[in-house]
């Protein structure tokens, strides 16, 4: 109740104080610096068994608040099934910002408590005529226009933040000529009807009272970027000498680039040849660390891939703590090891065809397994890419060696035998 009095006056006087908040984000961030967990605990902790479903006055339940994607996320859980503490439970916000959030939600009517569950809510035809009803009595069809403005307003509000941020994040990057979109050979007409085009769309004054100080100040930005490339293109001297930096820059980066290769490869190098250390004192593990890490800075080396696959394969199995769960663990570790090695030297020989190392460690690998014809075969193409693979003419000449011992033993067992069946006293006649 109160009394208030209409004046009709061209000017306002005293001093004004504008919001660019929401009224419902005011709120929030009354409540984030005044209000206390304990104060905030006697409001909420005993109503922890009721459900918080969304509140009934549509008017206030969709009103705007700016909140954090952690804060969001909150918000989405209130469906209308879960009680005051199972959303503090499944909250991975510190616990006052929960209860600051929820109190705030209650607050402003956005939600509400219940003794019993709500489902979720289908939009009806008749929100616009509740919204309507509820908010302060006017007619129904001109709330229910007021609404829909409402909701492509905040659609197209919505739409705008997100062209500003996309615009100032691509800007980020670009040259004067590129804020412009233009080539480096734009004439100065292009330049200035490049500028007045842009400078229309991006005005600050466009975006007066239609976002956030963030929005707004990234939309200064963008102004200031677009101005001083005009200022510097439109100028004939300005332009010569930036054209002249833009060289510059780009053989800088250029040589930065060069540079920067070669630090990775001498990194990769480096950890490749402790990796190989490591491996001739069959240290695999220790093998494996450098190995991934060369690999990491060249993945497009084959050796690399084809060795870290021959340590990995050979990894020992972890110890186990003596029970039978365990130990099945431990032995499908190292039959993964073994399975993720082989596949890593198959895709080193697809990657370069021509790398005998992988072909070796193949041959080791089918060997280990006991498939001796298919470990025979990738030594065979081992020297096929190198004859001078030490490794393949090695492993090619033990097995021929033993495959004659093989033979041989067979054929002095085979002669005793054939002995043992001769007829005592010779054969008859």
């Amino acid at each position: 109740e109160g009394t208030y009095r209409f004046t009709i006056d061209p000017e306002v006087t005293g001093d004004i104080t504008s919001f660019e908040l929401s009224p419902a984000t005011l709120i929030f961030e009354g409540i984030k610096k005044r209000f206390s967990l304990e104060r905030l605990r006697r409001e909420l902790d005993s109503q922890h068994m009721k459900f918080v479903v969304k509140g009934k006055n549509l008017y206030y339940r969709f009103q705007d608040i700016e909140l954090s994607p952690e804060e969001q996320k909150i918000k989405e859980l209130i469906e209308g099934h879960r009680t005051v503490g199972e959303v503090l439970a499944l909250s991975e916000m510190d616990l006052i910002k929960t209860y600051q959030l929820l109190y705030t939600l209650m607050t402003i009517e956005m939600i509400e408590l219940s003794d019993t569950p709500g489902g979720e809510e289908e939009e009806e035809e008749a929100t616009v005529e509740q919204i309507v009803e509820e908010a302060a009595g006017r007619k129904a069809a001109p709330a229910a226009a007021a609404h829909a403005a409402q909701e492509a307003a905040s659609q197209e509000d919505a739409e705008l933040r997100r062209m500003i941020v996309e615009k100032y994040r691509d800007l980020e990057s670009k040259n004067y000529f590129e804020v412009l979109g233009l080539t480096q050979e734009a004439t100065e007409a292009e330049i200035k009807s490049a500028y007045h085009r842009l400078a229309k769309e991006f005005h600050p004054d466009r975006f007066f009272g239609k976002v956030s100080g963030d929005i707004k100040a990234k939309v200064e930005e963008i102004f200031r970027k677009i101005s001083d490339a005009y200022n510097v293109l439109s100028d004939p001297n300005g332009r010569e000498d930036y054209l002249a930096s833009l060289g510059e820059k780009a053989k800088k980066k250029r040589v930065d680039k060069v540079a920067e290769e070669v630090k990775t490869i001498l990194k990769a190098e480096q950890s490749f040849q402790r990796g190989l250390e490591f491996l001739s004192m069959r240290n695999f593990p220790k093998a494996v660390e450098q190995f991934k890490i060369a690999y990491k800075c060249r993945p497009q080396e084959a050796d690399y891939l084809a060795h870290l696959g021959w340590a990995t394969f050979n990894l020992p199995m972890r110890e186990h703590d003596g029970t039978k769960r365990d130990k099945e663990l431990a032995e499908e570790e190292w039959e993964d090891n073994r399975f993720r090695g082989r596949e890593m030297v198959d895709r080193a020989v697809k990657m370069n065809p021509r790398n005998d190392k992988a072909y070796v460690f193949l041959g080791h690998i089918y060997k280990q397994i006991g498939q001796r014809e298919y470990a025979f075969r990738q030594y065979e193409k081992a020297l096929i890419v190198n004859p001078n693979c030490v490794d393949a003419l090695r492993e090619l000449r033990l097995m021929k060696m033993k495959a004659r011992a093989r033979q041989q033993k067979k054929g002095f067992f085979q002669k005793i035998m054939d002995k043992l069946n001769q007829p005592i006293g010779g054969s008859n006649k």
